[in-house]
């Protein structure tokens, strides 16, 4: 009996990609993260945290190698505690990419970032706010994102803000990943 014959499946190789980690912890209220340069420039980039809440109502969000021009865009679909509508909140050429709607409650966030040379960066946000309270439930994030229009960079720097300039308050966290090498 002759050996099993795979059709179809991919070459598989062994990698050894870069792998690079920081955490951010805020003791005070502050504008925003910290900036992260990174050693190398990644393929994948992966952030996780977020603000335990703001002073005032404002969103966190990010830029990419100190660009603020007008070449970013954030798209967030959110519905109310009990309702059955959703929201298209888009934003349109900004100089930043939000993580969800504005609040003045906590929020989590979990953000993939595909960083590839000769690509646009589009990043994937699933975030939830918190309500505050045991008896009202919060709107729901169905989802977010947003895009770099940048095919002649790979992101090596991150820079972190609230879009209307509240302050991130104590007790904010980051937890920034990223690999490289998955091409090698």
């Amino acid at each position: 009996m002759g050996s099993p014959v795979l059709v179809g499946m991919p070459t598989l190789r062994t990698l050894n990609p870069l792998f690079y980690q920081e955490l951010q912890y805020c003791t005070s209220n502050v504008s925003g993260f910290d900036p992260v340069t990174f050693p190398f420039p990644p393929d994948i980039i992966k952030l996780t945290g977020g603000p335990t809440g703001y002073a005032g109502v404002d969103v966190i969000g990010c830029f990419f190698n100190q660009d603020q021009g007008l070449n970013y865009w954030d798209r967030s679909l959110v519905s109310a505690a009990g309702g059955v509508v959703v929201a298209d909140v888009p934003n349109a050429n900004s100089g930043l990419i939000r993580f969800g709607n504005p609040t003045n409650k906590g929020r989590v966030f979990d953000i993939t970032i595909f960083n590839f040379i000769s690509r646009n960066k589009v990043m994937m946000v699933n975030n939830q706010i918190g309500s505050g309270l045991a008896g009202t439930p919060a709107e729901i994030n169905g989802g977010a994102g947003g895009e770099w229009l940048n095919v002649l960079q790979q992101i090596s720097r991150i820079d972190f803000k609230t879009a209307g300039g509240a302050k991130i308050t104590a007790g904010s966290t980051l937890l920034v990943q990223a690999w490289a090498g998955m091409h090698n």
